[in-house]
Formats: structure tokens, C-alpha cells, sequence
């Protein structure tokens, strides 16, 4: 998990304006809520032509979705665009129910409650920097002193469910879910500190 320069996306946004390319961008892992905004491409400023979606948009329950303008969406005929996990009836029901407890319980904007994690608290080991938005952290150790992210990762998760290694031996992703608790972000951090530590 790597976080897009800002004028990366918006070079971006303007290459394909200008040459007529659209511009998709795959929110299945940062979409719905998971990085203190709806989407992610919203902390740039910038709407891409189509957006994938699935995985928290129904909760876990297995959904895919494509959003994208009118004028693209009506030159899609049936059997032009597929997906395995389409909308069911029972599917969609659950994305409805996602969406609106999301943004009607202000889930949207819940930060407090993690910022054990988003205001670097984790870094109290040596070489390990914060990066990422909102709730989902990869904690990324400083390239001079590699702490063996993966090794760490399989003593996180019997106790840490929301620690992943990614990037190799280097990162270890933290995505909490958006109801965490902060003393559940300070326990999970003990954990990562003391694993971290043996390493």
C-alpha cells in the first residue's frame, strides 16, 4: 500500500482529459469510509470515469460494483460488463444497509476513536514510520532496519486481526474496522510494539 502523490493523481486526471483516456481508479480496499472520506480520491481533489468497488460496500458479504458517469454507463449494453459477485437482491439489500448505517451514524468522519494509530503512536519502535489515511495505516519500518514485517505478521494475528503484511518483509497494514475502540488501538499496538521488539 503505497499513498499517491497528490500531484501524481492530478497529472493523472489531466493526461487522460486531455487525451481522451478515463481515468479508473480501484477503490475496493479505500472506499467506504476507510480513509476518513467516502472515497479515497477525494482527499485529491479529483473524480475519476469509473470506480470499482467491493469488499466494505456490503460488509464482508461478497459484492462487486462499478460506478461511473451516464455518458459512459449508457454505451454499456448487457454482457459488455460482468461481475462474479453482481447485485443480488439479498447483496444489495446488505450494501444498502452498509451505506446508510455509515452515513446516517456518522461512521464517515469517526476518527477518534483510532488515533492511537493515525497520530503515529506506533512508531515508538525504532524504524518504523506511519503512512497512509484514515483507517487503513500500513506501518512501514524504516528501510535501513528491516524488523521482518512478515515474520511479525504471523505473531500479530492470532491476537491482532487486522494486521496484514504487505510490501514484502518492510510493511505491515493496519485496517481496523470503523467501530474500534481506542483502548482496542493501544491493545493492538502493545502487541505490535512487543512482536516488533522480538524481531
Amino acid at each position: 500500500m503505497h499513498v499517491a502523490d497528490e500531484d501524481y493523481l492530478r497529472g493523472l486526471r489531466k493526461l487522460c482529459d486531455q487525451s481522451g483516456a478515463l481515468l479508473i481508479l480501484d477503490e475496493i480496499q479505500t472506499g467506504v469510509a476507510r480513509t476518513g472520506r467516502l472515497w479515497a480520491y477525494q482527499h485529491y481533489g479529483i473524480e475519476p470515469d469509473i470506480m470499482t468497488l467491493a469488499k466494505a460496500l456490503a460488509n464482508g458479504v461478497p459484492i462487486g460494483a462499478m460506478l461511473t458517469r451516464e455518458d459512459i454507463a449508457s454505451v454499456l449494453i448487457a454482457g459488455t460488463h460482468g461481475s462474479t459477485f453482481g447485485g443480488t437482491p439479498f447483496v444489495t439489500s446488505v450494501a444498502l444497509a452498509t451505506m446508510t448505517t455509515i452515513l446516517d451514524d456518522k461512521l464517515l468522519g469517526a476518527g477518534h476513536s483510532a488515533r492511537p494509530i493515525s497520530d503515529g503512536r506506533a512508531a515508538g519502535h525504532p524504524g518504523v514510520e506511519p503512512e497512509g489515511a484514515g483507517r487503513a495505516r500500513p506501518r512501514a519500518p524504516d528501510r535501513r532496519r528491516a524488523v521482518g514485517a512478515g515474520r511479525a505478521d504471523r505473531r500479530c494475528l492470532p491476537r491482532v486481526r487486522a494486521a496484514r503484511a504487505v510490501g514484502g518483509e518492510r510493511v505491515l497494514r493496519l485496517t481496523p474496522p470503523l467501530i474500534v475502540e481506542e483502548r482496542e488501538c493501544e491493545q493492538a499496538l502493545g502487541i505490535i510494539k512487543t512482536v516488533l521488539g522480538r524481531a
